[in-house]
């Protein structure tokens, strides 16, 4: 029983000593603008249509553009710790934003 508890005295130290040295963790920041990243795409359609001519039914077809505007992005500016940052997600992420959170000397 008593090799147990150093066995697991020192897994958790371990553990505690992994913890305290990552340089990497998620935190949230308050997001303080959004702004849709729009892109113009063009689906061009068929349109079809029968004409009667000399008493035969005709089809007459021809392309018509078919333009469309939507998201391919989102540019999110964020406030953490003082500091205003802005990148660009494929997602609105609301009022707050998951960050990661990297710390390295500064040298």
């Amino acid at each position: 029983m008593r090799g147990m508890l150093k066995i697991c005295t020192a897994v958790l130290g371990l553990v505690v000593m992994s913890f305290a040295a990552a340089d990497e963790f998620e935190d949230y920041a308050q997001v303080t603008k959004v702004t849709p990243r729009v892109e113009e795409v063009n689906q061009p359609q068929q349109e079809c249509r029968l004409n009667t001519v000399a008493g035969h039914a005709m089809r007459q077809c021809r392309t018509v553009d078919q333009w469309l505007t939507r998201a391919n992005g989102y540019a999110v500016t964020y406030e953490y710790h003082g500091h205003s940052y802005t990148s660009v997600i494929p997602y609105d992420p609301g009022n707050r934003l998951r960050i990661r959170v990297s710390i390295s000397p500064d040298m």
